[in-house]
């Protein structure tokens, strides 16, 4: 009688897998998914060098698209470029001194009751504050993030229709109305990110335009906007790295000089005083603040050498 034939061994291939092994390959599988969903969140965020102001514009749309399922976001919001009376002059401010003056050389030293109602009235809203307010508008009515992100989208639209016109003064306009959209960012959709890259792709490249057309926008408010939207996303490298752009790019300017004392104030928290007393000792026209600063930061270097010795 012949012996029993063994059962044949199956092949790998069509071996059940043992339970640990089946554990082992979905959790690699799930991983790799996280990991590809994650990437392109990583990528626009985390700070791989200097862009252009037209990549960080793309990086923006991208993101916005991704939130909103838009392909676009022109809007009604723009249809208020096409009100003139937005860029009359607005009337020269008025006080108690301009009020004595007019007084005193037109023979009268009285005040009319029209002159009372210019000195208490609300000084005249600037182009920037009149674009934005349909903006505002609709963000207090928007009920959730979708709408949210889609009106930044709209705004931002009507900020490049500003920024690509040929008068300084509409390009001026464009830089304070994208300051408007990145508080937004900040503090209605709660985003430090978008409000961070909002002010790296369309605020801080024409800074210039506010300073030279003296509108009562403020440089030392848009960096101060700047800064807080940085730190906020936790992005000081790119605050120390904005700084330094600014100086190299107008060295002579008033707001290199801002640069300048706000650069120092950073590098002195990182105990780099060499660089902070060279950055405060290029200032052109030093106040009193900045004066008791180099006498601190010298006292600060003198300390820090005699301790390394």
């Amino acid at each position: 009688m012949n012996a029993p034939t063994p059962p044949a061994k199956g092949s790998v291939l069509t071996r059940p897998l043992r339970t640990r092994t089946t554990l082992l390959i979905f959790s690699s599988l799930a991983l790799a998914a996280v990991l590809a969903g994650a990437g392109w969140w990583l990528s626009e965020r985390l700070s791989s060098g200097p862009k252009s102001p037209r990549q960080v514009r793309a990086v923006i749309q991208k993101f916005l698209k991704k939130q909103t399922g838009r392909k676009d976001f022109k809007s009604d919001l723009a249809s208020i470029l096409a009100d003139n009376s937005i860029w009359e002059a607005p009337p020269p401010v008025y006080s108690n001194i301009t009020a004595l003056v007019t007084n005193l050389i037109g023979g009268t030293n009285r005040i009319t009751p029209r002159t009372i109602r210019r000195l208490i009235s609300p000084p005249t809203p600037t182009p920037d504050v009149l674009i934005s307010r349909p903006f505002h508008e609709a963000v207090n009515q928007a009920e959730d993030y979708k709408t949210l992100y889609g009106l930044i989208g709209q705004e931002l639209y009507v900020v490049g229709r500003l920024l690509e016109d040929p008068e300084p003064r509409k390009r001026a306009a464009g830089v304070g109305v994208a300051a408007e959209v990145s508080l937004v960012a900040q503090n209605s959709t709660s985003d430090p990110w978008l409000a961070a890259r909002v002010v790296e792709g369309y605020v801080l490249p024409d800074l210039a335009l506010v300073e030279s057309n003296r509108m009562r926008l403020d440089v030392d408010g848009l960096l101060d906007l700047a800064e807080n939207a940085f730190k906020a996303a936790g992005e000081t490298n790119n605050v120390i790295l904005t700084y330094r752009m600014l100086i190299a790019k107008a060295p002579d300017s008033g707001r290199a000089d801002k640069a300048r004392v706000r650069l120092a104030a950073l590098l002195a928290v990182r105990q780099e005083w060499a660089e902070a007393l060279k950055l405060l000792r290029e200032v052109k026209n030093p106040s009193a603040r900045v004066q008791w600063r180099i006498s601190e930061y010298e006292a600060r270097l003198k300390m820090q050498k005699r301790a390394r010795r």
